[in-house]
């Protein structure tokens, strides 16, 4: 999926990664079996990713404040956001508004800010929700 605007996006696959580029989204589900995650998401967003074999490569405004919560059997965590350690598994980012949850059983998580680039808006008309 690339340079999209949805309300909501789920996107559910057995075999396979997902790549999605420019999105626009308040609520974004993605499930993998085996294969990768990469997401550029523009708008502040709540977000629960899990692959069961993969890395997962999540980009999020770099003024977006969240919590974050990970759990990987194996593989670790980086960030270019500045984090403050909450628990085992959870870091604040800024004031923790939005929830992202990234759940992989074998592979890296990175959850970076995106670069400084024009960003697509939700639609205020009409919002839609997808499933993929």
């Amino acid at each position: 999926v690339d340079d999209a605007s949805f309300t909501s996006i789920e996107v559910n696959t057995f075999s396979g990664g997902v790549d999605m580029q420019k999105m626009a989204v308040e609520n974004i589900k993605v499930d993998t079996s085996s294969g990768g995650v990469y997401a550029e998401v523009h708008t502040h967003c709540n977000a629960n990713i899990s692959t069961f074999s993969g890395k997962v490569e999540l980009y999020l405004p770099s003024d977006m404040g969240f919590m974050l919560n990970t759990d990987s059997f194996s593989g670790r965590l980086t960030s270019g956001f500045t984090m403050q350690q909450t628990g085992e598994n959870g870091n604040l980012i800024g004031d923790g508004s939005k929830t992202v949850y990234i759940s992989t059983s074998s592979g890296s998580i990175a959850v970076d800010p995106l670069a400084v680039q024009s960003s697509p808006t939700i639609p205020a008309a009409s919002p839609s929700d997808a499933t993929l």
